[in-house]
């Protein structure tokens, strides 16, 4: 990336096609043509509360502390981004380059709502949903209106994360870091649903992963962290799978999904990726090269894993 140290993290495609990415620590948007190697970088505009578009001039080194890593690309044709401990939400126009930033209301939430930065968000048909962390909501922000629009997660301090709209259930699916639960958010009652994980499936942080199963209903698939797990939650019955990685502890980050219906997994702690093969239930192992700490039981990666993307699950049809 042109930007140095920038920490890339989420990864989408966008309607262009194109590769894009979130830069954690440089607050910027990339564009990566993976047919020529070439990468367009884009700011996110620095704002104040209640002054959205109005950017602060302020040196790149003040903006880190957004820590912005999400994002996907909306029905309406736009991309969208989280902005971190900003609490908002973030559209790019892949063909103009313009990026507009949006606040949710009301302002003490925006400016308290994501203070554990690293929410999430979904595209569904009707807006964007993303979850508030420390807010302990989910939220739409609508294509057309630009209005948002919230429900209060019913576990206190469950600390809202990892959030998947399945085009399959037509359910908002999020997970429950804090309080090691799944929830679902039903788009047209509004209801929101709990699944209580067991204790070897704690404290759930991204689910970017849906797999089909023999009876036509669908698995998501998540990452445990504390419990160095790939677990998964069937949307028609909320049974619960729980595979656990062999080279434990590895600190799971963050899952994608491969053409064959494989589940990969990032570690923090482990110079490896994890592989899920749902059909089977076997996990195996792929080491990477090259690591900055290689003790017994833990060998951390020079690359620092946080986010894959593979197959474009989830992505508008």
């Amino acid at each position: 990336l042109p930007t140095a140290i920038s920490g890339p993290c989420d990864v989408s495609i966008g309607p262009d096609n194109f590769i894009y990415v979130q830069e954690f620590f440089a607050n910027k948007i990339a564009r990566f043509n993976q047919n020529t190697g070439e990468f367009t970088e884009y700011d996110i505009p620095f704002t104040v509360p209640g002054l959205d578009n109005f950017t602060l001039p302020l040196p790149g080194h003040a903006k880190f502390e957004l820590l912005s890593c999400a994002i996907r690309t909306g029905y309406d044709g736009y991309m969208y981004f989280s902005n971190g401990a900003h609490n908002q939400i973030v559209r790019h126009d892949v063909h103009s380059g313009e990026t507009v930033v949006f606040t949710p209301p009301p302002l003490l939430l925006s400016i308290l709502g994501n203070l554990q930065p690293l929410n999430d968000l979904t595209a569904a048909p009707d807006g964007i949903y993303f979850t508030q962390t420390t807010g302990n909501q989910v939220t739409k922000f609508d294509y057309k209106t630009h209005k948002f629009t919230s429900w209060t997660v019913p576990t206190l301090l469950a600390i809202p994360l990892g959030i998947y709209y399945s085009q399959h259930d037509d359910g908002i699916w999020f997970l429950e870091f804090g309080a090691s639960k799944v929830g679902r958010l039903d788009r047209h009652t509004h209801e929101i649903e709990e699944f209580d994980l067991p204790l070897n499936a704690l404290q759930p942080l991204v689910v970017r992963a849906e797999t089909v199963n023999q009876d036509g209903s669908t698995t998501l698939w998540f990452a445990c962290t504390t419990s160095s797990t790939i677990s998964g939650i069937n949307t028609r019955t909320g049974a619960i799978s729980v595979y656990q990685e062999p080279n434990a502890p590895t600190e799971t980050v963050e899952v994608a999904q491969d053409l064959k219906g494989n589940v990969w997994a990032t570690h923090i702690l482990q110079n490896t990726l994890g592989v899920l093969n749902p059909k089977t239930g076997n996990v195996s192992v792929v080491v990477e090269p090259s690591v900055i700490l290689d003790t017994p039981g833990i060998t951390v990666p020079f690359y620092g894993e946080s986010g894959i993307f593979g197959y474009a699950v989830g992505q508008p049809p």
